[in-house]
């Protein structure tokens, strides 16, 4: 008797769950994709700005979505906490359980309340999505920053589309990339500042490439957001003095999390001068479209 029902349900298992339940089950991999501005072609939609500073008074804000593909796509919107490394990585990092240990640590998602939380967009449109800034009465001085993502959700899989069992009745393994773009929301209050320093100056050869690595040494309760420019500069056997460009980086960050971020920077134009003489001088300023004032500078003697 006992070995009978043993056979019985070894055969169902074998056939009937075997044949059917393993058919009709889709298991989707989702392959999470979490990328800058940058990669928002991949994704098929634009964010604007692609970075937000809300300072003192601030108190609102709007972002828009675009939709630059030609299907009607969904998104949802949620907050990511990242970080940076020295080597300058953008790092998931771990979100505390309670409120004022994610205030104490800068996290500015409680700071902060937004809508609409998921949108569906036709082709070529775009969604206002607002921001509104509440701080509590107790809030430290300080920057708080955390970045607002934006995640296409993708349409629901079906298997075929009369519902039929799929060849050979395996069961249907789906890879579906979900792409995201997020930007960082940075929220100042009370008395913040920064300064930088440019220091470690090397040139060195790479690749048959001319590098120039350097360190950034950040002070203060705050992050520096710049662009950098490389200029060379040297006296030709005319007497002449040679100035070039030879490199130019926009939107640098060095933020609160580090004091010190080595970068790297791949020179250009060098065909026609000569790296064993003359001087070079790194430039790190604010963008243009917010004065351009110098942060810090240094020169490099060759």
């Amino acid at each position: 008797m006992i070995l009978k029902n043993a056979t019985e349900e070894s055969y169902f298992e074998k056939n009937i769950m075997g044949k059917y339940t393993t058919a009709i089950l889709i298991f989707i991999f989702i392959i999470i994709s979490l990328s800058t501005i940058n990669n928002s072609a991949a994704a098929e939609v634009m964010v604007t700005p692609t970075r937000l500073v809300l300072e003192n008074n601030q108190r609102s804000a709007v972002v828009r979505l675009i939709n630059t593909d030609d299907k009607e796509a969904t998104y949802r919107i949620t907050f990511s906490q990242k970080a940076m490394t020295e080597a300058g990585d953008i790092i998931n990092v771990k979100i505390p359980e309670k409120r004022e240990d994610r205030l104490d640590n800068f996290f500015a998602q409680d700071l902060i309340r937004y809508s609409p939380r998921q949108v569906v967009l036709p082709p070529a449109q775009t969604q206002l999505i607002r921001l509104q800034i509440i701080k509590p009465a107790e809030l430290k001085e300080g920057e708080y920053r955390v970045r607002l993502l934006f995640q296409e959700i993708p349409s629901a899989l079906k298997t075929d589309s009369e519902g039929k069992d799929t060849k050979d009745n395996q069961p249907v393994i789906m890879l579906r990339p979900i792409y995201g773009v997020s930007i960082p929301v940075i929220i100042r209050h009370g008395q913040t500042w920064a300064e930088v320093e440019l220091k470690e100056l090397d040139l060195v050869k790479k690749d048959d490439k001319d590098v120039l690595n350097f360190q950034f040494i950040r002070s203060g309760n705050r992050s520096v957001y710049g662009d950098i420019v490389v200029l060379y500069s040297n006296v030709n056997e005319n007497g002449e003095m040679i100035e070039k460009t030879l490199a130019e980086v926009r939107g640098v960050a060095v933020y609160n999390d580090i004091e010190q971020r080595n970068y790297k920077v791949i020179l250009n134009n060098t065909e026609d001068i000569d790296l064993k003489e003359g001087r070079l001088e790194i430039i790190y300023r604010r963008p243009l479209s917010e004065g351009g004032a110098i942060l810090a500078r240094k020169q490099l003697e060759l």
